[in-house]
């Protein structure tokens, strides 16, 4: 491979990582707050599609 191949290949693989991680990051409490509902209501489907809904709304815990 080329120098010039190189320099492109590491800029879209560092680009790549960081979109990742920012995702990630932005996403946490989501995450925590959908594994709290199937953890606490997974006998309760009723229950629980209240919980899903109220997460993904973000009026979880308020």
């Amino acid at each position: 491979m080329k120098k010039e191949y190189l320099i492109a290949l590491s800029i879209l693989i560092g680009a790549i990582i960081i979109a990742i991680s920012v995702y990630m990051g932005t996403t946490k409490k989501f995450r925590e707050q959908l594994k709290a509902c199937e953890t606490y209501y997974k006998d309760k489907p009723k229950k629980m599609k209240t919980c899903l809904d109220m997460a993904k709304f973000g009026t979880l815990g308020k």
